[in-house]
């Protein structure tokens, strides 16, 4: 079992984007929160994707996509105070989940970073498994 967990974060309102980037189609058909999970899940580490409360997981996803991850699916009640109540929210959720008690190292992954693949995912748990002053290790530091 992973100690590892990654927290898509998808519950911002696209303020600056105009609508909701989401569910912006890409040039290969995917919206941006599917190609960002397709990225995500051959991580082969648990993730779980943080929505509004009003979000309807089946409309952003796909009914049977909802339907088969609906408890990866986690809500953030504070997200219209931005990222970082998004953020709170969902490590609450993660210290509330005893199932999820063995987790020590949470990723942060922003749902619309459809280009982080999982190499580089994996690049980066390495790099934060190594001793440092800073337990932050950033994915633009990689490149």
């Amino acid at each position: 079992m992973s100690e590892t967990i990654i927290l898509v974060m998808a519950a911002g309102q696209s303020r600056r984007f105009g609508s909701d980037k989401r569910q912006a189609c890409l040039a290969d058909g995917q919206t941006l929160l599917m190609a960002t999970l397709s990225q995500v899940m051959p991580c082969e580490v648990d993730w779980r994707l943080l929505l509004r409360e009003d979000d309807d997981p089946a409309a952003l996803l796909g009914d049977d996509f909802a339907r088969e991850h609906a408890r990866r699916i986690w809500r953030a009640p504070q997200a219209g105070n931005g990222l970082g109540a998004s953020l709170g929210d969902a490590f609450r959720q993660l210290s509330e989940d005893a199932t999820l008690a063995h987790v020590q190292v949470a990723a942060v992954w922003l749902a619309d970073m459809a280009q982080i693949t999982p190499q580089t995912f994996h690049a980066l748990h390495r790099e934060a498994g190594q001793p440092r002053a800073s337990g932050a290790v950033r994915a633009d530091a990689m490149a």
